[in-house]
This record gives structure tokens, C-alpha cells and sequence, in this order.
């Protein structure tokens, strides 16, 4: 089977296809469709339209360069790992709770207009820089596995208090990668077990302007928070 096309098929909830050598899949107006699972195919192009109660989409371990989600509203999960994706708008799918995108070479993952959003994988992306995770709330249930192989990653949003916590710690081991609120200054560092250098730039208002230097001899530039007498006590320079 090289290739589908369901059309009109009113009564059809779910379409299982995988494991096949699909290359190219037509869905369209299949109103009480919920479950479409296609992954393990060669699909280079998906056509899916007319599709308003479709909640989950399994289209991973395929050849996709591109793919269109906008007119799908119900999503809940959607699982595109190992694809050749590199640009993904979510923006129409508020009710998201699940995205698995690992392995794309998408450059910027925006989340901001996904506050249910509770899962999201998105490792062993060599060209993701940026993350925004910063949509208005975070579930203590929420599970973000971003950290693994992401070495271009630059920055991370998120939104204060938890999420912000959370996130940190992801991170703490990786002071070349800015988790931020995005509100103002920015926040402390992750916490490293990196070998690194911190020079004190300056201490105003309340806070201390820092510059850090890991092993890499790369240079970041940060802004937290502490009492000049800690500083005064460590010197301008620690190890």
C-alpha cells in the first residue's frame, strides 16, 4: 500500500494505516473522525482537511518536511517525532495537552498559546534554538523532556513561580541555556556542576550583573540576585 484516500466517510472514528510504505495520505471530511494513526509509513506529503473532532494524531517515523494543523481545533495529542520538519505552528490548537517532536530540525517550538499543554518532547533536535513554554500555566503534573541533545538550544520561556523551577533544574547543568520569564531582567542561572569561572560585572539596586565562563571559554551574561556582603566575601572573582 503506496497510497490512501478517505473521503466522505461520515461514520469512520478511527483510521489505522501504520506500517506500510504509504508515501502520500489524503483525509479529508471525515466529520467523526478522532484517532488517525499513520506513522511508520514513508509519507512525504499528508493532506488532512475536514476533520473537526480528530483529538489524536500519530504521524511519527515518516519523511514529512511540512504539515499543516491549523484547521484541527480538537487536538489533544499529537505525536510527530522523527520526522524532517522544520517549521510547526500550533497557534490553532489551544486544546493541546501532548506534543512528541523529537528528532526535527525545527529551530523555534512556540507553545505561549497552548495553556493546557502537560507533555512535550522535543530531544535530539540539533537545530532547535528556541523554546516557549510561557503560556499563562503550567500543571504540576507537566512533563518537558527538552533538555537531551538539544545542543543549539539558546533559550527557554517559561512562566514564573514553578514552571520556572522546574525548568531550571533541567537545566542546571547547562549555563548556555537561558531560562527566562521574559519579564525584565532576567532570571538566575541554572545551578551547575560545570566547572566555571564568575566574574561580578556590577552590583545595583539589589542586583549582581555577572558574566560566567564554563569550560567551553564561551562567555554568557547574567543578572540575578544577592547581598553585595556575599560578594565582598568571595572576591570579585569565583571558581
Amino acid at each position: 500500500l503506496t497510497s490512501l484516500k478517505a473521503d466522505g466517510l461520515s461514520k469512520l472514528t478511527r483510521l489505522d494505516a501504520v506500517k506500510n510504505k504509504l508515501a502520500q495520505v489524503t483525509v479529508s471530511n471525515c466529520e467523526a473522525l478522532t484517532e488517525l494513526h499513520l506513522n511508520d509509513n514513508q509519507l512525504a506529503q499528508v493532506t488532512l482537511t475536514g476533520l473537526p473532532k480528530l483529538m489524536r494524531l500519530n504521524l511519527y517515523a515518516n519523511n514529512l518536511s511540512a504539515i499543516d494543523l491549523s484547521k484541527m481545533n480538537s487536538l489533544l495529542w499529537v505525536f510527530l517525532f522523527d520526522n524532517q520538519i522544520s517549521e510547526l505552528d500550533l497557534t490553532a490548537n489551544t486544546a493541546l495537552r501532548e506534543v512528541y517532536v523529537s528528532n526535527n530540525p525545527i529551530q523555534t517550538l512556540d507553545l505561549s498559546l497552548n495553556p493546557d499543554i502537560e507533555i512535550v518532547e522535543a530531544q535530539q533536535m540539533s537545530a532547535l534554538e528556541t523554546i516557549n513554554l510561557k503560556n499563562g500555566y503550567c500543571s504540576d503534573w507537566a512533563e518537558y523532556y527538552i533538555e537531551q541533545d538539544n545542543n543549539a538550544l539558546k533559550t527557554v520561556f517559561v512562566d514564573p513561580g514553578y514552571e520556572f523551577e522546574y525548568v531550571s533544574k533541567l537545566f542546571k547543568n547547562r549555563p548556555d541555556v537561558l531560562v527566562t520569564t521574559g519579564e525584565g531582567s532576567d532570571p538566575e542561572p541554572p545551578v551547575t556542576d560545570t566547572p566555571f569561572q564568575a566574574t561580578v560585572d556590577k552590583i545595583e539596586d539589589g542586583k549582581v550583573y555577572y558574566s560566567v565562563t564554563p569550560q567551553d571559554n564561551e562567555t554568557y551574561y547574567h543578572v540575578g540576585y544577592a547581598l553585595k556582603s556575599e560578594i565582598d566575601e568571595q572576591g570579585d572573582e569565583a571558581v
